[in-house]
């Protein structure tokens, strides 16, 4: 007896999948794939992703709550307990290093 037929059905006859190009879902991927605005905004994406890596906890904590959560600066100031000038500078370092991520991208 060979282990290959342990449980398998015969499929002789039976209809098959069409695993061509018309297939809607390699279609849909491969369009996906060719897109040059969604593969720009990918990369971008990841830029400011390691942007993020790069940054102290306070310019990430602005980003979260400033651009995500879209909270206004004061809100920010006063639930993190930080100065205005100090709010600045981080959202400032922030910024400089999304700009530097996205210049290499470039």
């Amino acid at each position: 007896m060979d282990i290959m037929s342990i449980g398998t059905p015969n499929i002789d006859g039976l209809p098959r999948a069409p695993y061509k190009i018309s297939d809607n879902v390699l279609n849909s991927v491969i369009q996906l794939q060719e897109n040059k605005q969604l593969q720009k905004s990918i990369k971008e994406y990841k830029s400011v992703r390691q942007a993020l890596e790069l940054i102290n906890e306070d310019s990430k904590l602005i980003f979260e709550e400033l651009y995500v959560k879209n909270k206004y600066k004061w809100d920010i100031i006063i639930k993190n307990g930080l100065s205005e000038r100090t709010y600045a500078r981080r959202k400032s370092e922030l910024v400089k290093a999304v700009h530097i991520e996205l210049k290499k991208m470039a």
